[in-house]
């Protein structure tokens, strides 16, 4: 991913690249709960979106199989996860906006490329200039200048309510 704080080289992550592990709240008590893939996950393009998941709680022992063909809302761009439809758990109010990451890189991910202030794509070897990447996919709200102070200071506090959880 990046290399700096100042610069950011994109190399076409999706937003499907992050959903291995999602961090929720969990139903039952509100705590940080996490759904994974059951077992193995075929090798080919698009198996992890409907791999079989497990929804556990470390705090309450709540758990909870999702096993659909369809999802919740895999197009949604609400800080609410794909497949249980619960609140992400690392979610910020950032600007009148809610800023999300699914998990700890995801996070990383974000801090990366929004607190970097030059920032490079490069094209896709097999597909060329795409439009399928996450970078490109950000609000653009999310990626101006004048927002970089609020929206770095909403990223840390995710990262510090993450310190908290683990």
């Amino acid at each position: 991913m990046g290399t700096d704080r100042e610069r950011f080289r994109e190399h076409g992550e999706r937003r499907l690249d992050f959903i291995d592990e999602v961090l929720v709240e969990c139903p039952r008590c509100q705590e940080c709960a996490v759904h994974r893939p059951v077992g193995p996950v075929e090798d080919r393009p698009g198996a992890m979106i409907f791999a079989p998941r497990r929804l556990v709680c470390s705090s309450c022992g709540y758990t909870k199989d999702w096993a659909e063909r369809s999802l919740v809302g895999l197009s949604s761009t609400e800080p609410f996860d794909d497949y249980f439809a619960l609140p992400i758990w690392l979610q910020e109010r950032c600007g009148g906006e809610v800023i999300w990451a699914y998990n700890e890189r995801h996070l990383s991910f974000l801090e990366s490329y929004l607190g970097a202030r030059l920032r490079e794509r490069s094209a896709d070897p097999e597909h060329g200039w795409s439009n399928r990447s996450m970078a490109s996919r950000l609000p653009a709200w999310m990626k101006k200048a004048s927002a970089r102070d609020d929206v770095v200071r909403a990223l840390s506090k995710m990262r510090a309510k993450l310190r908290r959880t683990q």
